[in-house]
């Protein structure tokens, strides 16, 4: 079976590499690729994950008439990588896929078969995978117009789609393994939480057709959730369900929509901005900017936070513009400008008429549900900053 393009050694496509220019510790490398069969040059600029200065129109014809374009990973993630693209408009259509073979070494690439329009597998020329590159882990590719025909288009790690943030009730969901690494596990689609703002991960089970495991912790790299297994771990591009484990799941809700309600409260009465928190499951502290501690205050505050209980006020959860987030005065108090600026979308948890931020975790829908607080104790934490431990307890 011939194969006409490849990125082992001795590939048909040369593969010239040359450095850029160095900056702020970012390398730019200048890649020149040509197509096979072709004399033309298309200049790719791909610095960290960025692939800048490719005439976008010129690619796509490329593609169409010689099949997907190779490219090593100059970005020192180890991760060479195939483009294609599909259809008549150069400014959208793109795919990006990694080279390697699902559950073989890495030495196994896959290889580009003009004559049949398959890739194949270069350790098993039995094993292909369609043109579209399904079966292979798949890549984002997000690309912007820079003048009428350069585009620049970023490429990472398929973002992990987040279930929890539209549904936390949610407990049950199929997904697909795209990545293994040791007895972690990256599915395409989860409904675990993964651990960030002081809220821990979810933990439960992944079941397949030929085996079942538990989650134990649940972590996130960048746009990407890994779920590390205690038993068994599913290869690459197996279809698995997962079940969250629903009592713990439900007392982090209860408890974070806790710490939003002592929120609500400290800055409605005293107004001063919380500086930190952490939490388990019906238990956590905050810290908040507060010089002194009048009298009563652990008492009054937690009256104040259990009449807001009783109250069953609802919580929303909506979605933002950034550009429109930094401008709300509620989410500027809770710091929404620290948030990277590179999320575009800010999710906000509004419980209506006393609270709202933006935030990332899991809640439950009214503040009925909570239960009771207690207020176990205050703390002082330095000059200015006091901390306040609650524990929730069933109403």
């Amino acid at each position: 079976m011939p194969v006409a393009q490849g990125l082992r050694l001795g590939a048909v496509r040369g593969i010239v590499i040359g450095l850029a220019g160095l900056g702020a510790g970012v390398g730019a490398m200048l890649l020149m690729l040509w197509l096979a069969g072709t004399s033309d040059k298309i200049e790719v600029y791909l610095g960290d994950d960025d692939f800048r200065g490719i005439h976008a129109a010129s690619l796509a014809a490329g593609i169409a008439r010689d099949g997907p374009v190779p490219f090593p990973d100059l970005a020192g993630r180890d991760r060479p990588i195939w483009i294609t693209h599909h259809g008549d408009d150069p400014t959208v259509g793109w795919s990006a896929f990694s080279a390697r073979v699902p559950g073989r070494s890495d030495s196994c690439l896959v290889q580009w078969d003009a004559t049949a329009g398959l890739f194949v597998d270069s350790c098993d020329s039995s094993n292909t995978f369609p043109a579209t590159g399904a079966g292979l882990e798949q890549l984002a590719w997000q690309g912007r117009a820079e003048g009428r025909d350069t585009h620049v288009y970023r490429w990472d790690h398929a973002m992990t789609d987040r279930l929890y943030l539209t549904d936390a009730d949610l407990r049950t969901f199929d997904a697909t393994v795209v990545a293994v690494d040791d007895d972690r596990v990256e599915l395409d689609r989860t409904a675990f939480y993964a651990t960030s703002g002081g809220q821990p991960h979810d933990t439960g089970y992944l079941t397949w057709d030929t085996g079942a495991a538990s989650v134990i912790d649940v972590r996130s790299d960048g746009t990407r959730v890994l779920h590390r297994l205690a038993g068994p771990v599913p290869p690459v591009g197996t279809t698995v369900s997962g079940e969250v484990e629903d009592e713990r799941r439900r007392q982090l809700m209860r408890t974070h929509t806790a710490m939003h309600v002592l929120c609500g409260v400290i800055w409605r009465e005293w107004h001063r901005p919380v500086t930190g928190g952490n939490m388990e499951p019906l238990q956590g502290r905050m810290d908040f900017e507060l010089t002194e501690l009048p009298d009563g205050f652990r008492e009054r505050v937690e009256e104040l936070c259990n009449i807001e209980l009783a109250s069953d006020r609802p919580i929303e959860v909506s979605f933002l513009a950034r550009e429109d987030a930094v401008l709300d005065g509620d989410l500027i108090r809770t710091k929404v400008n620290l948030i990277p600026e590179s999320v575009t979308e800010i999710r906000v948890v509004d419980i209506v008429g006393l609270d709202r931020q933006a935030d990332g975790g899991t809640h439950v829908s009214s503040t009925g549900q909570v239960g009771r607080i207690e207020v176990v104790r205050t703390e002082s934490k330095g000059r200015g900053f006091k901390r306040v431990r609650i524990r929730i307890h069933d109403a």
